[in-house]
């Protein structure tokens, strides 16, 4: 498996994580032990896609848009990304 890790989740995985919920610490610990964890380096392909009303943060766009170019999910409790329905998240 494979995801992409909102920064949040990923410091929580590294230094805290009895914080995260059951499901987005079995799909980190999954993709680290397979396919590998995924952090967004700014993706332009897909952040046209983003829909700007509901997601104003561009920090956040550019994750969504990396994980719309992988098509792979997203582990974060931003509610913010949660509410744009873009791509499936993990929380």
């Amino acid at each position: 498996m494979r995801v992409v890790a909102d920064s949040h989740a990923l410091v929580r995985y590294l230094v805290d994580p009895e914080r995260l919920s059951e499901p987005a610490l079995e799909a980190l610990l999954e993709a680290e032990n397979t396919d590998g964890v995924v952090i967004s380096a700014a993706t332009m392909t897909h952040f046209g896609s983003v829909p700007l009303d509901d997601l104003r943060d561009p920090f956040d766009r550019f994750i969504l848009a990396t994980v719309a170019q992988l098509g792979v999910p997203l582990v974060t409790a931003d509610r913010s990304i949660s509410k744009a329905g873009v791509v499936e998240i993990i929380w």
